[in-house]
């Protein structure tokens, strides 16, 4: 069985995304620990995946695009950290 694990990476702007099953997540809002994050192409294909966390967990997913994934260019984004 395979399991898709979450890499936190940042933006060659300095920002936080996610990656996950071929797609990345930017930050919307921060509440403490807790963050909601939407797809990266939210606003220019109105895609309504997002996903929270609390910390550096996720908590809830909602992981339906209306996208193919898009080949991560490793050389904008460096790795943060696994959870």
């Amino acid at each position: 069985m395979y399991i898709d694990y979450p890499e936190f990476l940042t933006s060659q702007n300095g920002k936080r995304m996610i990656s996950l099953g071929g797609y990345t997540f930017v930050c919307q809002t921060t509440m403490g620990q807790k963050a909601r994050w939407w797809c990266s192409t939210h606003h220019k294909k109105q895609c309504r995946a997002v996903l929270h966390t609390l910390g550096d967990e996720i908590v809830y997913i909602r992981n339906e695009h209306n996208h193919a994934k898009k080949q991560m260019n490793t050389a904008i984004a460096t790795i943060s950290y696994l959870v």
